[in-house]
């Protein structure tokens, strides 16, 4: 669509074929119906729709050919109808559409010119009317509209200014419905449909101290304590849990000792000891335990010796030896075991030599060589195996090379060794995070400077200098804020002991903050500086009684 000139090409013609329009770009971005273009020696360009001023030149004029708009910048973002651009300095300037306060400088109206926001930001991301900004100091600001709860604070009215949201992430995992997260102090947080108080979590919420590892499965959850203990929560309908029954908890359960690494299937569980041996256990329609039958087990089932490395699948899975030999079983009707045939298999299969890391989609398998190489097997409906084809493939196909690590679901993620995000496969809920819902079967280059990446089941998440970004369905909040995310979005990285609301510390938004509040507001307590800030629900500068009746307001709702 080139209705407003958004290709820059210096007409107004749709095309279906790529066109040439400049030489030298660092980096783009594209909002609705125009684009932003960096080149090589700091300069901003754009061009296309400018009925909100988001060009950036002063006017309100649509342009097919780039403009030059500014010099010396380092980054960009397009929002829906707002710009955002982080110069060489730090500074961080705004322009365009403003009708939620998503320029973050105290007004409502629109700027064709451009405004300077604030000092020492580190990275952006415009979303369609709000904006986020982590800083040099590692802190996540959001602000604009939030009817959605998309800012991540903790409510949903508006914010004309930036707000600092939270803090630091060591390690994620996307879960079909659910996100887990373990912040560089060893806490764990979760949100989603993650099965604690009973209800999805559109914020996370801390559920223990001391992990060290993580898996999320279909419905239930994985952990690691950093003493080795295994510990198991969530729905428990085909025994994954492991405790020897086969009822749900909301709360952890330990499971076993000396545990190195988990990986949570979606109706199974697999975990290796201190000692390699491999344990398995829950639903097993299709051998997926691998211990020779189809019988279920609620107890752990010791496989194998020597497992260095461990992925499950949906009903398959899959291990690496410390010899470096892959071996998989389980399902096979897609060819996702790898060994030239479609027929399950309920015992291990020695599919391959010399690899060094796998990840178990749903109906697909990924495997990175000790030479970097990325292989590819199994189903290909959505174009996840990346080798530009949707047909299946019993045999392990060569993709890319110089691969650093790899997550799989129904889509496919991969970092490379430059730390480059790559992403292909199903795209139907903008899993992908390239900005539209169409599937790829070739990879494209979602982001930078990337390293950790979870795919979940329609949603993925990545971590960038200590910064987490999620994208793709919300259907359960497992993005963190209740919005869908076509596009990587600067999450909470970690949450303030203090939340908004929060003024108490308890780790949950209740009738105790709002007497907090109103105390405060009579001069019966003093409040610290985050508790004030903690306060301050409805965004105005200042804790009053409106506070506590929109925190009330909250609970209620």
């Amino acid at each position: 669509d080139n209705i407003s000139g958004q290709l820059g090409n210096g007409n107004n013609e749709d095309s279906n074929i790529p066109k040439k329009i400049m030489d030298n770009v660092d980096f783009v971005s594209a909002g609705h119906y125009y684009s932003m273009a960096i080149k090589t020696d700091g300069t901003l360009w754009t061009w296309g729709d400018n009925k909100y001023d988001h060009l950036g030149d002063g006017s309100n004029e649509d342009s097919n050919t780039p403009i030059k708009i500014m010099d010396n910048v380092a980054s960009i973002s397009a929002g829906y109808y707002h710009s955002m651009a982080v110069k060489t300095d730090g500074t961080l300037w705004a322009w365009g559409w403003n009708s939620s306060g998503q320029l973050g400088n105290s007004s409502l109206e629109d700027s064709s010119t451009l405004i300077r926001i604030m000092d020492n930001a580190a990275s952006i991301a415009a979303g369609g009317w709000h904006s986020m900004v982590i800083k040099t100091d590692g802190t996540l600001w959001t602000w604009g509209e939030n009817w959605d709860g998309q800012l991540g604070n903790g409510r949903y009215t508006n914010n004309k200014t930036p707000r600092k949201v939270i803090e630091s992430v060591a390690s994620i995992s996307a879960g079909g419905y659910h996100t887990m997260a373990i912040k560089t102090d060893g806490t764990l947080w979760t949100w989603g449909d993650v099965w604690i108080c009973g209800d999805e979590q559109f914020m996370p919420i801390k559920t223990m101290d001391n992990v060290a590892s993580i898996s999320a499965g279909g419905h239930h959850s994985m952990a690691v304590k950093t003493d080795g203990t295994l510990w198991t929560w969530g729905s428990d309908q085909w025994e994954q849990l492991g405790n020897g029954s086969d009822s749900n908890s909301d709360t952890p359960i330990k499971i076993m000792d000396n545990v190195s690494s988990i990986s949570a299937g979606y109706y199974h569980s697999i975990a290796v000891k201190t000692d390699g041996t491999l344990w398995t256990w829950g639903a097993n329609w299709y051998g997926q335990l691998g211990n020779g039958s189809e019988e279920d087990s609620s107890k752990p089932i010791k496989i194998m010796d020597n497992v260095a490395f461990i992925s499950a699948g949906i009903t398959y899975s899959m291990a690496i030896k410390t010899d470096g030999t892959l071996w998989t079983w389980g399902y096979n009707e897609d060819g996702q075991l790898g060994n030239g045939s479609n027929k399950n298999s309920n015992k291990p299969i020695k599919i391959m030599d010399n690899v060094a890391s796998i990840s178990a989609g749903y109906s697909h398998s990924m495997a990175i060589k000790t030479d970097g190489t990325l292989w590819t097997w199994g189903d290909n409906d959505y174009g996840q195996l990346g080798n530009g084809s949707n047909k299946n493939s019993n045999k392990p196909i060569k993709i890319m090379d110089n691969v650093a690590s790899i997550s799989a679901s129904s889509h496919s993620m991969a970092v490379k060794t430059n730390g480059t995000l790559w992403a292909w496969g199903r795209n139907e809920l903008y899993q992908l995070g390239n900005g539209d819902n169409e599937d790829s079967s070739t990879p494209i280059n979602i982001l930078k400077n990337v390293t950790s990446i979870s795919a979940g089941g329609y949603h993925s998440m990545a971590v960038t200098d200590g910064t987490l970004w999620t994208w793709g369905s919300n259907e359960f909040c497992q993005l963190g804020p209740c919005i869908e995310g076509y596009a990587p979005i600067e999450i909470m990285n970690l949450v303030d002991e203090f939340r908004l609301g929060d003024i108490n510390g308890d780790g949950m938004i209740n009738t105790g903050d709002a007497v907090m509040v109103l105390k405060a507001t009579t001069n019966s307590i003093a409040l610290t500086d985050d508790q004030k800030e903690a306060a301050d629900y409805n965004a105005d500068g200042k804790v009053n009684t409106g506070d506590a009746v929109a925190i009330l307001l909250h609970i209620v709702s």
